[in-house]
């Protein structure tokens, strides 16, 4: 009785050179893929940047309209928590922006002292946390997941912070 699973005929597989041509073939497709990914992850990084320091210009104008001046950075002026925990740059941002504003006007030749809430939101992806044990702390970051910058200067003085 003959089996029914034939032998295998010579010639009847795939060569080396032809697995090896095909396996470029894929590592090339893979290339194209990867970097047509990373050109979309830093596109959209970079957009996401852009749409948050406007934002972020937007929430200033509307804190200088507000107090006459622009919300502290904690290097010419500190900027503590309620903790007592030192803050600067956009760490001292997020934490002026996030609290009520209290403004003084004068109104009818007496001052009103009055509370302003901004209703400054932030993403999840647009912070960090600088201390575990204090979730109220936070820095804002760009897209890309960096620390972003905060000075104010209205002084005339650009103060770099962390060596930049």
């Amino acid at each position: 009785m003959r089996s029914r699973l034939a032998a295998a005929r010579p010639g009847s597989g795939f060569t080396l050179v032809e697995i090896m041509v095909v396996m470029a073939i894929i590592v090339m497709l893979f290339g194209l893929v990867a970097v047509s990914l990373g050109q979309f992850t830093g596109r959209a990084a970079r957009s996401s940047t852009r749409a948050l320091v406007q934002r972020l210009e937007q929430h200033l104008d509307q804190y200088h309209s507000i107090t006459g001046h622009y919300p502290p950075d904690g290097i010419d002026s500190p900027v503590r928590t309620e903790s007592g925990e030192a803050l600067m740059s956009t760490a001292a941002l997020y934490y002026a922006l996030t609290r009520p504003v209290v403004a003084e006007s004068n109104v009818g030749g007496r001052t009103e002292v009055r509370e302003h809430d901004l209703g400054v939101k932030f993403r999840d992806s647009e912070l960090t946390p600088l201390d575990p044990d204090s979730p109220d702390v936070r820095e804002i970051v760009d897209g890309f997941g960096t620390p972003m910058h905060y000075d104010n200067t209205e002084d005339g003085v650009f103060r770099p912070q962390r060596g930049e």
